[in-house]
Parts: structure tokens; C-alpha cells; sequence
């Protein structure tokens, strides 16, 4: 059984913050929404596996053009989620080593772009519907500084290499910044 204490519920992350939570047969979920329309989710499951989902990472369509993809927002999700559940591991006292991945689902033939200012139509298009990353192992009694760099940037250049690109373009300097402001 998990539980969840009250004073925890709403600091579990969601993508574009929680509006509702509730237990389910699966565990503990958070939603962000507006009526009806779900915007990102987080699934606690009992086993302790954490699955968070965002729905809402498209940028402006360009008059026809195909849908956008924002890549840096993705990135910041990433590591908004990654730091939720390593606070949230470490406070249960886990030490056991744990996998961490990520899907691209829906995704075929729409650009993927660092900013909106930079989008680069021929080179940014994603070609496949469903794409799985590799997981990584992560060892959380090993200390990792912010934006887990060792851990989450490999998943981070996957995710542009799906589209064609070498890697993030988020390493000025060869440092993963993901939460720079880019113009």
C-alpha cells in the first residue's frame, strides 16, 4: 500500500503543476487540468515506480506548418521530474538503484526546436510515432549536482537524435544548461 502524507500531496511534481489528486487503484495520481482537458500527470505506483506525463510541450504551429515540439521545456521537465523523485526516493530512506527513461509518444513528423526563435524545419523533423529511450541506472546513494548532468544529459541528447541533431544544444560552454534563457 502507498501512502502519501497530506502535507506531501501537493508538493509532488506535476507537469504544469497539480490541480487534483487522488489515490487509484494503481497508487497516487496527480493531474494538472483544466475541465476536462489533462495537461501533464504524475502516477506514484505502489511498487514505487514514478511515471510522470506531459501533455503540453507544443509550441505554435506555423502558418501550415507541421506541429512544434518545445525541446527545452521538455528538458526542464525532465529535470523538474528526475529532482521530484530522487527528493521523494531519498526521504523513504531507498538506496536500492533504480532505472530512469523516457518516451516520445505521438510525436511523427513534427519539429523538434531549441527556442521559438530557433526553429530549424529540415533538420528538427521527428520521422517516427513512438520513441523509447535507453534507461539509465542510476545510483541514488551517489551524490549528482543539478541538472544531473551524468544521469539525465545522455537522455537529453537521445531525445534531439531522434530528430537528427547531434545532441542538446542546451551545452554552451560544454555545460548542459537546460534552464538558461536561449534567445
Amino acid at each position: 500500500m502507498i501512502t502519501i502524507p497530506e502535507s506531501e500531496k501537493l508538493r509532488v511534481h506535476v507537469p504544469h503543476g497539480i490541480t487534483n489528486y487522488r489515490y487509484n487503484a494503481d497508487g497516487f495520481l496527480g493531474t494538472a487540468q483544466a475541465g476536462d482537458q489533462v495537461f501533464g500527470y504524475t502516477q506514484v505506483f505502489r511498487s514505487g515506480i514514478t511515471e510522470y506525463a506531459d501533455g503540453h510541450c507544443s509550441g505554435p504551429v506555423a502558418v501550415g506548418g507541421p506541429p512544434q515540439i518545445l525541446g527545452q521545456e521538455i528538458e526542464k521537465q525532465m529535470v523538474s521530474c528526475y529532482r521530484d523523485a530522487m527528493t521523494r526516493f531519498r526521504t523513504e530512506g531507498r538506496t536500492e538503484p533504480f532505472y530512469v527513461g523516457f518516451s516520445l509518444i505521438g510525436v511523427a513528423n513534427k519539429l523538434i526546436y531549441a527556442t521559438p526563435s530557433q526553429s530549424i524545419f529540415n533538420q528538427n523533423r521527428i520521422f517516427i510515432d513512438i520513441f523509447n529511450s535507453p534507461e539509465v541506472l542510476v545510483d541514488i546513494t551517489e551524490a549528482e549536482e543539478h541538472p544531473y548532468r551524468k544521469t539525465l544529459l545522455p537522455l537529453a541528447d537521445t531525445m534531439w537524435q531522434v530528430a537528427g541533431r547531434e545532441g542538446s544544444p542546451f551545452k554552451p560552454n560544454g555545460l548542459w544548461e537546460p534552464f538558461k534563457d536561449y534567445q
